[in-house]
C-alpha cells in the first residue's frame, strides 16, 4: 500500500506520488480539493527518504498538521490529521484529511531520528538563498530553498543592485527553489516588464512542480521567458 490521504468525512482517498504531490484548488494539481478557502495551489507534500514532508505554499488560510499551523513546512507521520481551509465560517476547515505513510513505514524510533534530522534540515532550506554572477552581457542569479515575502523581497533589491550600473538581461536559476507563492509571481513579472522597457529580458529556467505551474499563470503575454534549460537561458 502506498502513502495516500484519507478524506475523514467522505473516506475519498487520494494517492501520493513518490515524488511530489500538489494540493489545492486549481484543477492542475494532483489532489483537487474545491472549496473556496482552499488556494490556487496551497500546499505539496513530498517523500524525503525515508518519510514525507508537507509544505504550505502560502495559502491565504493556511494548512494545519495536528492543529499546529504550519510555517514553512513539517514533517507528517502516519495519522497525522491535516486541516485545509480553515475560516472563521469554518473552523474545522474545508477539509479533513488524514495522512496514512503505507505499508513499510519506519517505527518509531526511525521516526524520533527522521523528525530531529528534519528539524536541522528545516532550518537550513526554510530561507532561499541567492548567489549574483555576472558576465558574458548575462547577470545568474542562483535560487535555491523557499522564497516567501522577505526572500522575494531581498532578491527584487539583489537585482535592483546589480542593474543600477547597467542594465543586463537576467537569468534565474530555479532548480533548487522549492517553493514560489504568487506574491514571488508578481514581483518577478513586475521586474521582467521594467527589464522589458529597458530592451533586455529577465529569463528563468529549471523550474518544476507547483514553482512552474505558478511561472504559467500569467499565460502567453507574460513579460518572464520561460527557458527550456540552462544553455537557452545563458545564450547573450
Amino acid at each position: 500500500m502506498s502513502a495516500k490521504l484519507v478524506d475523514a468525512r467522505s473516506n475519498q482517498e487520494y494517492p501520493l506520488k513518490d515524488g511530489v504531490t500538489t494540493v489545492g484548488r486549481a484543477p492542475e494539481n494532483d489532489v483537487v480539493l474545491p472549496a473556496r478557502s482552499v488556494s490556487r495551489f496551497h500546499a505539496e507534500i513530498r517523500r524525503e527518504r525515508p518519510g514525507w514532508v508537507i509544505a504550505d505554499h502560502g495559502s491565504t488560510c493556511g494548512t494545519f498538521v495536528n492543529g499546529v499551523k504550519v510555517e514553512g513546512s513539517a514533517v507528517l507521520r502516519d495519522g497525522d490529521a491535516l486541516r485545509l481551509g480553515v475560516t472563521a465560517h469554518l473552523p474545522e476547515g474545508a477539509f479533513n484529511l488524514v495522512f496514512r505513510a503505507g505499508a513499510g513505514s519506519e517505527g518509531l524510533a526511525a521516526r524520533l531520528k527522521r523528525a530531529a534530522r528534519a528539524i536541522v534540515e528545516r532550518r537550513k532550506v526554510d530561507s532561499g538563498r541567492m548567489v549574483f554572477e555576472r558576465g558574458g552581457g548575462l547577470l545568474v542569479v542562483r535560487l535555491e530553498g523557499i522564497f516567501r515575502k522577505p526572500e522575494v523581497d531581498e532578491l527584487a533589491a539583489g537585482l535592483r543592485r546589480e542593474l543600477a550600473e547597467r542594465p543586463l538581461h537576467v537569468a534565474l536559476d530555479l532548480t533548487a527553489v522549492s517553493h514560489l507563492n504568487s506574491y514571488g509571481l508578481a514581483v518577478l513579472v513586475e521586474m521582467a516588464a521594467a527589464q522589458r522597457e529597458r530592451g533586455r529580458e529577465l529569463r528563468a529556467f529549471g523550474a518544476s512542480g507547483t514553482v512552474h505551474k505558478i511561472l504559467l499563470m500569467p499565460g502567453a503575454g507574460s513579460p518572464i521567458r520561460l527557458c527550456a534549460d540552462e544553455p537557452e537561458a545563458l545564450k547573450p
